[in-house]
């Protein structure tokens, strides 16, 4: 064991040094003085200093330039940690994302012969009983894996992916050097712990090992195959389950045109506009009904098949919105389409964690500000993702931690707008988005939600009620044992006393209007029995009683003088 860990050690050494050497040769030497990563080599600084400054960095091209350059010299692990960095906008200048954003992922393939090796090794047979032909050359060679087209025994036509071999080994390792970058830089650096470099991480590694196992990208990929199944329009490629494992994933071979080339698709006769509209809707069908979407919907992922459907492919990237994630989103974009700053600022209030001395009145003054530039504009010159993107930004400023779902959906909607824009000058995605923002904020309203609301609401009451007595147990012991210090003042003890009664009187007249709401939705749900616009005669009733109930709380309270 102890020498498994020198070895581990000693190759980790060498790492640092390739990656110090690395950042040196490209006018990056700053960095490693900066972060403390000379005391691992026990190097003096002055030695880096003048490493660091052989060359002129600036003949090297920009500092944006020179990190996109270093990172696709570093591997994989940094490649993609980078394309992860580009999906942030939020957090990163705009040239440093454009860098970002064209990081080459493509390298040397590996020989043929390991990659029927690999074939074999997961089937545990020739790769002849599968697949009838497997073309040698990739059709593409990335840091993690490389595709080949190959044809099923059955004459359909298939792409491989296939995972480089002991990528894992490099991964992990990389991601270790990178968790002890974030945490140095985080001690050296208190301006950058806003960002949380640690958890930024966090999840990279969460999403980087999801990544390279290929059975969750086919799970992936089937949940968007059955989302579209219905749709004429739209055409995503099957997954071949039975011949998918973690290292291989195997597709339907699709081919057609780049979204992007415009002449291209013109020279072809296909409606443009079409297209772009299709796109569109595919999109926000993916993020406000499905609460699923493509995280990188690039040009490159998605192009027009030769029968005019739209193609997306590559799903190793997407975002995953719950419930109440949705109804954000929705009010969020309600928000931006009605220039309602109100609603903007109570989500990103919700939607985000807030720190403890978050000036309130000076956020909302910086969303009214931003509202204002965008006012007076014609509704088709407002781009929804970057203004959604601008409002996170504003957040992000007064320190309020925004879920990373939310700023990769900012990211994906710019990349879907400027596609739609480019096949239509005309194009508008707000027009596009308000018909599935109608019918979410229908599903929303309806009786069986909002009955849904209501439990969820007594299970709160019921949880705060049965679970207080023993919070007060606890609390209790500790003073027992002398762990916690109580002062009583014993001024006004009867007038407490009165409040206290008036305070359970109302807490019982809550359960008694819960109880009520709890029986409606069940009854609303079942749609049995006499019906009253569609909806349970006796439900119907119930929910009547428990707001009279509720209206006459509201009024006692008001008429306390306490709220």
């Amino acid at each position: 064991m102890g020498i498994f860990n020198i070895k581990k050690r000693y190759k980790l050494f060498l790492r640092y040094k390739a990656i110090a050497n690395i950042l040196i040769k490209h006018g990056l030497g700053f960095v490693i003085e900066k972060i403390g990563i000379f005391r691992i080599f026990n190097i003096k600084t002055k030695v880096f200093r003048i490493l660091s400054t052989t060359e002129n960095p600036h003949k090297m091209g920009t500092l944006a330039q020179r990190i996109k350059s270093a990172l696709e010299e570093l591997g994989p692990t940094f490649i993609k940690f980078g394309q992860l960095l580009s999906l942030r906008p939020d957090m990163l200048p705009e040239n440093l994302i454009a860098e970002l954003s064209k990081l080459q992922d493509e390298v040397e393939p590996f020989a043929f012969e390991k990659v029927v090796s690999i074939i074999e090794s997961e089937y545990q047979r020739p790769a002849g009983d599968f697949f009838s032909e497997i073309t040698p050359e990739p059709i593409g060679s990335a840091s993690i894996a490389q595709v080949h087209k190959a044809i099923l025994l059955n004459g359909e036509k298939v792409i491989i992916k296939v995972r480089r071999p002991d990528i894992e080994k490099t991964i992990e390792s990389d991601i270790e050097i990178l968790f002890n970058f974030a945490k140095m830089l985080a001690n050296r650096f208190p301006e950058i712990r806003l960002y949380e470099p640690v958890r930024m991480v966090g999840e990279f590694a969460r999403h980087i090992r999801r990544e390279i196992d290929f059975s969750i990208e086919a799970q992936n990929c089937e949940r968007f195959y059955k989302n579209f199944e219905n749709d004429a329009t739209i055409h995503i490629p099957k997954v071949y389950q039975s011949f998918t494992t973690a290292r291989l994933l195997v597709l339907e071979y699709m081919s057609g045109v780049k979204a992007d080339r415009v002449d291209e698709l013109k020279a072809l006769g296909f409606d443009l506009k079409a297209i772009a509209h299709n796109g569109a809707s595919a999109f926000f069908k993916m993020v406000l009904i499905d609460g699923l979407f493509h995280g990188d919907p690039h040009p490159g992922n998605v192009f027009i098949r030769y029968d005019g459907t739209i193609a997306f492919i590559d799903f190793g990237i997407t975002g995953k919105l719950t419930e109440e994630h949705q109804t954000r989103v929705v009010n969020m974009f309600l928000g931006l389409m009605t220039r309602d700053s109100d609603k903007i600022l109570k989500n990103l209030l919700v939607m985000g964690v807030m720190p403890d001395n978050i000036d309130i009145g000076l956020l909302k003054y910086e969303i009214d500000e931003f509202i204002d530039d965008y006012y007076g504009r014609p509704l088709k010159n407002i781009e929804l993702g970057k203004v959604m993107l601008q409002t996170i930004k504003i957040a992000v400023r007064h320190k309020i931690r925004v879920p990373a779902e939310y700023s990769l959906l900012s990211k994906a909607t710019m990349e879907i707008e400027a596609i739609g824009r480019n096949l239509d000058p005309e194009f508008e995605a707000n027009k596009i988005a308000g018909p599935f923002i109608k019918e979410i904020t229908k599903k929303l309203l309806w009786p069986q939600n909002f009955s849904k609301f209501f439990i969820n609401f007594a299970e709160d009451i019921k949880e705060f009620v049965t679970e207080s007595p023993r919070s007060f147990n606890s609390i209790i012991k500790k003073v027992e044992k002398g762990k916690l210090a109580i002062e009583f003042h014993h001024i006004g003890l009867e007038e407490l006393i009165n409040k206290l009664d008036s305070v359970s009187s109302r807490i019982s007249v809550s359960l008694i209007i819960s109880a009520i709401i709890v029986a409606s939705g069940f009854i609303v749900m079942t749609g049995r029995g006499p019906m009253v616009y569609g909806i349970p005669t006796l439900g119907l009733i119930g929910f009547v009683t428990a707001g009279f109930l509720g209206i006459i709380l509201i009024i006692s309270v008001f008429r306390s003088g306490r709220l």
